[in-house]
């Protein structure tokens, strides 16, 4: 009996966390700006287009189905310039985010993000692109 509430406790704490952090970007000024599917074994090149240039001081990358190992990661702004974020992690697990990772500069208007990666998993996995 007390190893059933055990695991009903483990599973309301997992749906909580998961809820929360669905609502983090809400709650912390981050918000979607678009999303790339990556797929397994090989890296993978794909270009999130944003949509609408937002003025952006950082960005995250979050895992969805399964976790991916970040290779790179470029910025591209609407006034042709680009700039490679450097210092990433290694990886985003499935359900987490990279912490902030800042633009040089004041505000800049987003036109595209490059990320190359890889999934981890057994399929494709999602990475959703946020700023703020």
């Amino acid at each position: 009996m007390r190893a059933a509430i055990r695991l009903l406790a483990v599973a309301a704490s997992a749906l909580l966390a998961a809820t929360a952090s669905a609502q983090a970007p809400r709650e912390m000024g981050w918000r979607a700006l678009g999303a790339a599917d990556i797929n397994r074994g090989s890296r993978d090149r794909r270009v999130i287009e944003v949509r609408g240039a937002p003025r952006i001081a950082a960005l995250r990358l979050c895992g969805e189905n399964f976790a991916s190992r970040l290779h790179g990661v470029r910025v591209r702004f609407t006034n042709h310039q680009s700039q490679e974020l450097l210092h990433l992690p290694g990886s985003v697990q499935r359900g987490s985010c990279t912490p902030a990772l800042n633009l040089s500069g004041p505000r800049r208007n987003v036109r595209s993000v490059e990320v190359t990666a890889t999934s981890l998993g057994t399929g494709r996995s999602r990475i959703r692109l946020e700023g703020r």
